[in-house]
């Protein structure tokens, strides 16, 4: 059984890297993980982009 792990990524004018971090993060071999995106306030339209 596989402990349950929450990956917490922060967005801050910098979808083009949130999104490549996001394709990284879907190479994970571990079975039990949730991917949160948090948008800080962002100005570049991150939110329309994800």
């Amino acid at each position: 059984m596989y402990s349950k792990v929450a990956i917490i990524i922060l967005n801050w004018n910098g979808w083009e890297d949130t999104i490549e971090c996001l394709e990284s993060v879907y190479q994970i071999e571990y079975p039990n993980y949730d991917i949160v995106v948090i948008d800080n306030g962002s100005k570049d339209n991150s939110i329309e982009k994800k």
